[in-house]
């Protein structure tokens, strides 16, 4: 894993200024690539690049890296996990010479042999930049599902890339001015949606989009190259689906095991991280490898007696990491300043506290996220169902009756209690499919929003983002439909801000075998009745499971990864909450209204309404504001480079 930055010039004129702006957009991101650091500059682009060495931990894998005849450049970030079956096929040492044994190389080689289309035959993680003297053209380019992120802005006939925010905000030039309707949308979903990024100017290049400069003409063109269809083939039996998945799981599993580092598992008591443990067991290197896993220091959110289920039985060297609010509190700041972004994702601290534990030991962590995207194990999926099914048998009238009940309930402050999940159901099955989808999860109703951001006015709502992709996607069921909003926004825009962004804040590479192209487009072609069955969750995926790991983890309750800031913001973290939630903090952002944030806690704290979420969220982007925009003291907060 590695970190790219860089600056193309449509005119050919670069100055003193421009290479600072590179080295430092580049040295800031240090902690993505501490093996190395190099730089590439000619009158076309600077390029700079920092390497994490992973395969071919050599100097003569270093990057970025040009080709042996000198006319093509690439610089990289990611992990290509079928590199070594594409030199094969390709016959790629035939046709070129290879200094070392890296996935980088390959794709140089490969670009050579096949152009730019060679990226349609990738598999895994990566950013790319790609230069081309002959043909002074350039590309750059997103994987297919975002795992791996590029941010870009345009200013006076130039080009700016990097793969963190922060690099960006090194430029001289750079504008601060936050984008309200990001942080609008934040406030529904706890995470920035689409391109769009809290800077006004910046944007951020989409999964399966690539950049292609023409620098004979000046231009740059944006298009897609992937996008993942959920084509259903109705000859799919259960017995074939739920043997190829696994088939094609264990495929995965072992070629992202290829490292030439320590390698081990992040592991969270649930079907995907398990999975991974097992069939690392079956390919003969559970003895290579360590788990690691967070326990979580309160009833209800604990899942370590799961996570002790896999241990015991596979018996790898495993690492506990207990999350306290003194932890808690004790990360923010640092946490924050590598997020680069408002981020409310509860996961967020708990993953960086654990990679910092991690990096003491491996290089490398596998994960099991994505396993709920592409299996169909997220609540909201059943919600989907059981609302279908509960508009036909309840009338109208008879569903506000109950929808007027469930509002009256009690606040609870456990996670994912009974009051909650009712409040959420009947009130959002009463919208349309993708709004209901998003409604279920959503932090701040857009009524509250609006007065929350009373001197903001013309803000759509952000339901609107997912009802217009939804209803562009031609495949027949909804399922499916909703399946691809969870890829396309929550697992690129959420997810991997969180495994992105806290993993290499310690300089630490985390694969996702179950995002793995083969076997992601092979699932979205098992039909639906097949994937959800009798509204249960991972039917195709938990038949897979059986026998390689223990029934009760198979057939327990889904528990994400959060932190109960329900509870904890109104003991340990209160003080600070009380720091931030003033008058003034609030005020200077221009955006949020006081006596809005002010309504929000006192109903928090009176035990009214659970707002931990959005009191979180506000947090969360107070601390942002005055971090990344009044203060620019990011740096301050980072790991000190050695």
């Amino acid at each position: 894993m590695c970190g790219i930055a860089g600056i193309i010039s449509f005119n050919g004129l670069f100055g003193d200024s421009d290479n600072r702006d590179l080295k430092a957009m580049t040295e800031i991101l240090w902690h993505r690539g501490p093996s190395h650091t190099g730089y590439y500059e000619s009158p076309q682009c600077l390029v700079g690049n920092t390497r994490l060495a992973i395969t071919d931990t050599d100097h003569r894998s270093d990057l970025p890296m040009l080709s042996e005849d000198e006319n093509v450049l690439i610089a990289y970030n990611g992990f290509v996990s079928n590199f070594l079956q594409l030199k094969q096929k390709f016959r790629l040492d035939e046709k070129h010479s290879f200094r070392g044994n890296s996935d980088t190389e390959v794709l140089l080689n490969l670009y050579r042999t096949i152009g730019i289309d060679f990226v349609s035959q990738l598999n895994g993680m990566f950013a790319i930049f790609i230069f081309d003297k002959k043909l002074n053209k350039a590309w750059l380019v997103r994987d297919f599902f975002g795992i791996k992120p590029i941010f870009y802005f345009e200013e006076s006939g130039k080009f700016y890339f990097a793969s963190e925010l922060k690099s960006l905000c090194e430029v001289q030039s750079f504008s601060a001015e936050v984008n309200a309707v990001s942080i609008f949308h934040y406030f529904t979903l706890a995470y920035i949606p689409g391109a769009l990024t809290p800077y006004k100017n910046v944007h951020e290049l989409r999964p399966g989009n690539l950049v292609e400069f023409d620098l004979n003409t000046a231009t740059s063109t944006i298009r897609n190259y992937y996008t993942l269809n959920f084509l259903e083939d109705k000859d799919i039996s259960e017995t074939s689906a739920v043997d190829n998945s696994r088939r094609l799981m264990q495929e995965s599993v072992e070629r992202n095991l290829v490292a030439d580092v320590p390698l081990g598992i992040t592991l969270s008591g649930g079907v995907d991280s398990g999975l991974i443990l097992s069939m690392a067991h079956r390919a003969g290197l559970n003895k290579k490898l360590i788990t690691f896993s967070l326990r979580i220091d309160e009833p209800g959110f604990d899942e370590s007696s799961y996570q002790r289920l896999m241990v015991d039985r596979f018996k790898p060297e495993h690492h506990e990491v207990k999350i306290t609010p003194a932890q808690i509190e004790q990360a923010l700041f640092q946490h924050i300043a590598y997020l680069d972004e408002p981020s409310g994702n509860g996961g967020n601290i708990p993953s960086y506290l654990l990679a910092q534990e991690a990096r003491k030991h491996v290089t490398v962590l596998l994960s099991g996220e994505g396993g709920d995207e592409i299996f169909n194990g997220y609540d909201t999926h059943i919600a989907y169902k059981v609302s279908t099914r509960y508009k036909q048998l309840v009338p109208k009238s008879m569903r506000y009756i109950i929808q007027s009940a469930a509002q009256r309930l009690p606040a609870s402050y456990k996670k994912l209690s009974f009051d909650f999940k009712m409040k959420r159901f009947t009130e959002g099955t009463e919208l349309n499919v993708p709004e209901a989808h998003m409604f279920w999860r959503h932090v701040l109703t857009d009524a509250e929003k609006n007065l929350l951001f009373k001197n903001i006015p013309s803000l759509s709502p952000t339901g609107g983002i997912f009802s217009d992709v939804y209803n562009t996607r031609l495949f027949k069921e909804p399922l499916n439909r909703l399946s691809f909003l969870d890829i396309y926004f929550f697992f690129a825009d959420d997810l991997m801000v969180k495994n992105d962004r806290m993993f290499m804040a310690h300089s630490l590479e985390t694969r996702f075998p179950l995002m793995d192209r083969e076997l992601v487009e092979y699932v979205s072609g098992i039909p639906t009745h097949l994937r959800v069955k009798n509204f249960k969750r991972r039917n195709i995926q938990k038949q897979a499971a059986r026998g390689l790991i223990p029934d009760a983890i198979i057939d327990r309750r889904k528990s994400g990864l959060e932190i109960p800031y329900s509870l904890w913001v109104l003991d340990r973290l209160g003080p600070l909450c009380t720091k931030y939630f003033n008058k003034r903090k609030v005020e200077q952002t221009g955006i949020l209204h006081w006596e809005a944030v002010e309504h929000i806690w006192k109903r928090h704290t009176a035990g009214v309404k659970d707002h931990g979420r959005a009191i979180w969220c506000i947090l969360i982007f107070l601390i942002w504001h005055d971090m990344f925009v009044i203060n620019k003291n990011y740096k301050s907060f980072l790991n000190p480079h050695p």
